[in-house]
């Protein structure tokens, strides 16, 4: 449920508040000051970006970083083709939808955190 919230968060549509955290652990340290925590529901950021944790069967056994995808945000990123970037954002409306709904199916699945996890991650170095 919090890695489906985090997503709608990012389409910039209203998500659930977070009534169980209104005080943080104090392990959490001066990293608690970057976030608001609240049970009112939040309006989402088409550009934002969010932690959120994920939970097996034991309890909470992971975090997920996820940071909203925009032509803006992704201009950020310098390509040696930029042209591959240029073609890309020319089917921005087209591929956002099919992302949209292909992560709606993935929501309804065992191992969505995972999928969505393994579907996104950054490459960088490794390739």
């Amino acid at each position: 449920k919090a890695v489906g919230e985090a997503i709608q968060y990012l389409l910039g549509a209203q998500t659930v508040g977070v009534p169980t955290l209104r005080r943080p652990d104090p392990d959490l340290g001066t990293a608690a000051e970057f976030f608001k925590l609240g049970k009112a529901p939040v309006m989402g950021r088409e550009d934002g970006g969010v932690i959120t944790s994920t939970q097996g069967f034991g309890g909470y056994d992971g975090a997920l970083a996820l940071r909203a995808a925009n032509p803006e945000s992704l201009r950020r990123y310098r390509l040696d083709d930029e042209r591959i970037l240029t073609a890309y954002l020319e089917r921005w409306g087209e591929v956002r939808q099919a992302r949209v709904e292909r992560e709606a199916r993935w929501r309804r699945t065992v191992g969505f955190a995972r999928q969505l996890a393994e579907e996104h991650r950054w490459v960088g170095g490794e390739g």
